[in-house]
């Protein structure tokens, strides 16, 4: 998927590939958190919500400016944060 939502971006952060190659992660501001979906679950975990969140996205290192996975939805940008930072090859804030 292309990186289209730039105005969303809160933050960028550049990873390190085995010391080899680098990348980006991206926090992205959005207004749907995801549910479980999963029955068992209490209904504010596997509801979707409309609210405001955070969504960390990694950036395919083959192919600049494409994000190829999800790193999570969080409710706070603190959150968020402290995920990126705690992910493995993190190397710093941009």
């Amino acid at each position: 998927m292309k990186i289209d939502f730039q105005n969303q971006i809160v933050r960028t952060a550049v990873f390190s590939y085995a010391g080899v190659r680098e990348y980006k992660a991206f926090i992205c501001r959005r207004d749907f958190f995801p549910g479980s979906g999963d029955a068992e679950d209490e209904m504010e975990v596997s509801n979707d919500r409309q609210c405001e969140c955070f969504e960390v996205c990694f950036e395919n290192f083959l192919s600049v400016g494409e994000v190829c996975a999800s790193g999570g939805f969080f409710e706070t940008l603190a959150e968020a944060i402290s995920h990126t930072e705690k992910s493995w090859g993190f190397v710093k804030w941009i």
